[in-house]
């Protein structure tokens, strides 16, 4: 069965958002992973309409294909080409400047330097036209690079100070301050100096890149957790951080609590404890739930003079300043709480500095989704294991007990079986009496097989099973055991022949064994065979 559909397309919204932020911050192996992904999602990227987005940004990933990867990359880029030219013919404003970074990819390629930077300037000037800032500032910067591979670095210093000006345009203040530090001169083109960041500057590209790669690393809840109070308490400016996450019962755990403790974040994980075991005093439990239930974030300047929130325990008895609380939802329910708080200052949390950290929690959902995903594996694993050591301890008790039953079994039975057989000796028995001894024997025999076959069983799973192994005649026990069948034989009118050679010389087994083995097979044969037939 496949994936659901709406899984896919989240996760489809995800990576292709996870793409873009690679190609701004210039990382093309996460760039080149995220396309990989993409490239599996066909309901997300045919059928949706995102494709002309997927299209535009496998042709950026593609365009810095390595030196190894640019005969596959050329060849998929042509493809790519050709569709975005016919989206380009039927919507020239909402797709041409889409279908030029195709050609500019290409040219790149393809080394023809002339047309790149020709192309190069239209693709920026398209894209700056209908305000994709970010595709013309990574443009812009592709040109950089490109202008200082070929030893043109007035052409360079251009085209950084370009992309440092688009850059800062889009708000992506980290990616400027990357500029700066890769681009000697950048600052001076675009007519500025470098934009440091402030003391409360908010999370931008390159910390969302930082914060998504350190998310994503890995899958184990505790570790994710951890993580993202970390990351979430950095960014932020937070003195304190608590994430609530929900657990397999529904019911919200503290899985991961941080502090400022030197000037460091230190953060611990939780051992797993419902909001009902946790004081609402030293946790703020109660701000949770106030989260959940309103379904909106919650941000206050100074939550002391907030009347909802100085009800609550929490902030009576700490007293808190600044205070943040959000939920982080997955398919299309609350998965957790992130709580943040500053005790030193009010309004630290800024609406600008609420919506981006809300992009890094929605960055943190599927991860959290797949970490609980995983948790619930795990567990299910484990009870498999457990239930599996479990039966297999049983069936040993069960072959145990029968092998000792059976062997408490066969020695009585040998005794009944002998008494019986010496009973019959007496010739003054009625004909009555010996059909009835006669029957004890043969019922006690045929006990005594299937305690003999329980035995056996048990030392063959034991490995302990002997073969006395000598020379035997075949055809002699195959004669024997034929004869043994005649009777049933006989009455379905089944013709049993020995075709074993009487020159056949002696084969090396156990006699016993090769003669069970031969009755049940001649048995099976007589049973199955239809009446009249040949065995």
């Amino acid at each position: 069965m496949g994936e659901p559909l709406t899984d896919v397309l989240e996760r489809g919204f995800f990576h292709i958002n996870y793409l873009l932020l690679a190609l701004i911050h210039g990382d093309g192996e996460i760039a080149r992973r995220c396309l990989a992904v993409l490239d599996g999602l066909k309901e997300f990227t045919t059928g949706s309409f995102h494709r002309p987005e997927y299209l535009t940004y496998a042709s950026l990933c593609l365009g810095a294909a390595p030196a190894d990867e640019s005969g596959p990359a050329l060849r998929r880029l042509r493809k790519i080409a050709r569709e975005l030219r016919g989206m380009a013919e039927i919507g020239a404003a909402a797709h041409g400047h889409r279908s030029l970074i195709a050609e500019l990819s290409i040219a790149v390629l393809e080394d023809r330097f002339k047309e790149s930077c020709l192309l190069f300037q239209q693709a920026i000037d398209a894209c700056r036209e209908r305000r994709f800032l970010h595709l013309a500032g990574i443009v812009a910067e592709r040109a950089a690079d490109f202008y200082e591979r070929n030893k043109l670095p007035v052409q360079k210093a251009e085209y950084a100070g370009m992309a440092r000006a688009l850059f800062e345009e889009y708000g992506a203040r980290g990616k400027v301050s990357a500029l700066d530090r890769r681009f000697a001169g950048a600052a001076a083109a675009s007519g500025g100096g470098p934009v440091s960041r402030r003391a409360g500057a908010s999370l931008d590209a390159e910390s969302l890149m930082k914060a998504s790669r350190a998310i994503f690393d890995t899958i184990e809840m505790e570790s994710v957790s951890m993580r993202l109070v970390e990351l979430a308490m950095e960014s932020a400016g937070a003195t304190r951080g608590h994430l609530f996450v929900r657990g397999d019962d529904a019911e919200l755990h503290l899985a991961a609590e941080g502090r400022v403790t030197g000037g460091e974040i230190h953060v611990a994980a939780v051992p797993e404890g419902g909001l009902n075991t946790i004081a609402p005093e030293s946790c703020p439990v109660e701000i949770a739930r106030l989260v959940l239930s309103s379904g909106a974030p919650i941000v206050a300047s100074d939550a002391t003079e907030d009347r909802a929130l100085f009800e609550t325990s929490y902030v009576k008895t700490r007293g808190t300043r600044s205070l943040l609380g959000v939920s982080i939802a997955s398919r299309g329910g609350a998965e957790a709480v992130l709580i943040l708080e500053n005790e030193l200052t009010s309004g630290a949390f800024t609406p600008e500095r609420m919506a981006i950290l809300e992009v890094l929690v929605s960055l943190a959902a599927i991860s959290l989704a797949n970490a609980q995903m995983y948790s619930q594996k795990e567990r299910a694993l484990a009870l498999e294991r457990s239930a599996k050591s479990r039966l297999v301890a049983l069936n040993e008790l069960k072959d145990e007990f029968l092998a000792n039953t059976s062997h408490e079994l066969r020695t009585p039975l040998n005794g009944i079986i002998g008494l019986a057989d010496s009973m019959l000796l007496d010739r003054e028995l009625s004909a009555g009496s010996k059909d009835n001894l006669q029957l004890i024997v043969r019922s006690g025999k045929r006990l005594a097989n299937l305690i003999g076959d329980i035995l056996d069983y048990s030392r063959l799973k034991k490995k302990d099973l002997v073969l006395h192994k000598k020379p035997v005649d075949l055809r002699a026990i195959t004669t024997l055991v034929l004869a043994l069948a005649g009777s049933f034989a006989g009455a379905r009118g089944l013709d049993l022949r020995n075709l074993v050679p009487a020159s056949l010389p002696p084969v090396l087994a156990d006699e016993d064994r090769l003669q069970q083995i031969l009755v049940n097979l001649v048995g099976n044969a007589v049973k199955f065979t239809p009446e009249g037939g040949t065995v």
